[in-house]
């Protein structure tokens, strides 16, 4: 096996290294900087569009007409939306796909050698359809990957790479669109997730939107101007400005939005609204409410050592004072967040090379079951189980005579099946007649490392597995038009390539 890189996949930012003489090294751009952003700039009419990525599409003029910033895409992934005119939200892997190639393409001008392999961190929380559009994503890229790693988990390697002394810790990880926290122990140069929670709803961009519907209250009062009187490109030099406004107020008292050079129906925005600390710990309040629900949760069921604090958005005013104030941890922030999670990634790569000896243990982020008769729910493997893991369960007939079986199969902890999520079925065909309560079908669960389920169903009394099935993803790609995009993206890679040299 080649050279293995390590990828933190990110919501707004997005970094590459490899295990280089010994150690992790994080792979820069060609100036120097550590991370790209996680967005790409299509310009052009639709039959002659050009995809920028990275730090290129910060270089166009995204304000023109015909041009379109994609970012945030990672908090669609597993999700479809059949707009046909705008192709980067169809299948939210296919834009995610473009990403990776830049980093894949970074590495092997830095490597100079051809890069096929890859770990690819992911959220905790991702779900069985996020995880598999993933590696829709990474096969269109080019890129075979070796293992899905959980982004706290990756935080966690890095950490303890330092501090080997820590027992048990748990990992805060609040990013660009999601919110992971994981208790991981350590020992014996084993990383073992003990217990995962977290959301995909709750992340940098959600305090961003609260400081832009703010301001567009503001507006209203003001100038009397709606959302609808915003153009596209106003709404992208507003959001632009709520960054660096979002980001100053973790050091200032105030912050002042000042726009005066955007009209908006005829009026200049020549006044100033000042923003206070206190004004946004007040908007905010029910997003940090569900991030110390979450830490709650798990940290009290742990006799944890250390708080660790990660992600570009954990430095949102309000989150540290809050996690202080209620749960009396001051939050450790011994790694650099910009790269400690692809620098985990790093480290587990060269465990596959086996240039480290570090083995990590992870676990189920929810439960996985089938549905009974009367909408009851059985779960047959449970949240924080080790894996990989199998489990067999035996099951009968519910009808005298009855020759077929339909396996449904959720994910949840809800005790019904109509409040958990339904991942697929499995139709088991040709059972002998019999009465009812005689057949025994065996029905197993396996889960592998990535997390993926595969669930298989046997009659008793036949050696052979008559059903065996992989859930399918409910909006995976097909594989013809998956072909195309990736003979697309390859064509993109060589273009890019050109443009390099």
């Amino acid at each position: 096996m080649g050279t293995v890189i390590g990828i933190d996949l990110g919501t707004t930012k997005s970094v590459v290294g490899a295990w280089i003489d010994g150690k992790p090294v994080i792979i820069p751009d060609s100036i120097g900087r550590l991370s790209i952003p996680s967005e790409i700039l299509i310009q052009g009419e639709i039959e002659h569009q050009e995809v920028f990525v990275g730090w290129e599409s910060r270089t166009k003029n995204k304000y023109q007409d015909n041009s379109f910033v994609v970012f945030a895409i990672k908090r669609m992934m597993g999700k479809t939306n059949l707009n046909r005119e705008k192709w980067w939200y169809e299948y939210p892997q296919y834009t995610i796909s473009y990403i990776l190639a830049e980093l894949k393409c970074m590495a092997e001008e830095y490597l100079n050698q051809d890069i096929t392999d890859a770990i690819i961190t992911i959220p905790s929380h991702f779900d069985l359809n996020q995880r598999r559009a993933t590696l829709e994503a990474a096969k269109i890229a080019g890129l075979n990957v070796i293992s899905l790693l959980n982004e706290a988990t990756a935080s966690a390697l890095t950490y303890f790479s330092s501090h080997p002394e820590e027992q048990k810790i748990a990992v805060l990880d609040i990013g660009g669109g999601t919110t992971d926290i994981s208790v991981i122990s350590w020992g014996e140069n084993v990383c073992e997730v003990i217990a995962v929670d977290g959301s995909t709803e709750i992340g940098g961009i959600d305090f961003s939107n609260l400081i832009y519907e703010w301001y567009l209250l503001r507006l209203k009062e003001k100038y009397n101007i709606l959302s609808t009187n915003i153009t596209k490109t106003v709404e992208v030099l507003i959001r632009d400005q709520i960054e660096t406004v979002k980001k100053e107020l973790s050091d200032n008292k105030i912050c002042k939005i000042h726009l005066p050079y955007i009209e908006i129906n005829g009026s200049f925005l020549e006044e100033e609204f000042a923003l206070t600390q206190n004004e946004f710990e007040r908007i905010s309040r029910k997003i940090i409410d569900q991030i110390i629900r979450l830490i709650k949760d798990i940290i009290n069921q742990h006799n944890i050592t250390s708080l660790l604090l990660l992600g570009g958005a954990s430095n949102t005013y309000g989150i540290k004072e809050r996690i202080l104030k209620e749960l009396s941890y001051t939050p450790s922030k011994r790694v650099n967040t910009e790269t400690s999670v692809a620098i985990g990634a790093i480290i587990k790569s060269a465990s596959i090379n086996k240039f480290s000896k570090t083995l990590v243990i992870d676990c189920l982020q929810d439960n996985y079951g089938i549905g009974l008769k009367d909408n009851v729910y059985e779960p047959l493997l449970y949240k924080n189980e080790t894996i990989p893991r199998s489990i067999s369960k035996e099951f009968t007939t519910t009808q005298d005579n009855q020759t077929s079986l339909s396996i449904n199969v959720y994910k949840g902890q809800k005790p019904s099946t109509s409040g958990n999520t339904f991942l697929g079925s499995l139709e088991i065909t040709d059972i002998p007649p019999a009465l009812k309560g005689v057949p025994v079908i065996i029905v197993k669960f396996d889960v592998n490392s990535n997390m993926d389920i595969s669930v298989s169903a046997q009659i008793k009394g036949n050696e052979i597995y008559i059903v065996k099935s992989v859930l399918k993803s409910q909006n995976g790609i097909p594989e013809k038009l998956l072909n195309d995009m990736s003979n697309k993206v390859s064509f993109w890679i060589s273009k890019r390539k050109m443009r390099v040299l």
